[in-house]
């Protein structure tokens, strides 16, 4: 994967993408240890509503992929606001 791009789903084989296997944006804006752990501690709240009952299987892969999709979403909007704001910026703002 390369930045800018995010996983679009989650694989369904008992498994989730965390961290910047989910979604890579610009790895030099150091987030990438956040987004680890940031996606590990709701991977493990989605599994355990699946476990106690609370959420099915699939409905706790959609919540996380809503999540992170929100998250990279969000991110985006803000880097692409401050590329902007250069003398010079990219063609692809």
């Amino acid at each position: 994967m390369s930045p800018g791009e995010s996983f679009p789903n989650q694989p369904d084989n008992g498994y989730f993408l965390i961290g910047d296997a989910a979604m890579v944006l610009d790895p030099t804006s150091s987030h990438g240890v956040l987004k680890a752990i940031m996606s590990g501690i709701w991977v493990s709240h989605a599994i355990a509503s699946e476990l106690l009952g609370n959420l099915t299987e699939q409905q706790a892969i959609d919540h996380y992929c809503l999540w992170i999709h929100n998250w990279f979403q969000h991110d985006v909007k803000n880097l692409s606001s401050l590329i902007a704001k250069l003398p010079n910026p990219p063609f692809w703002i």
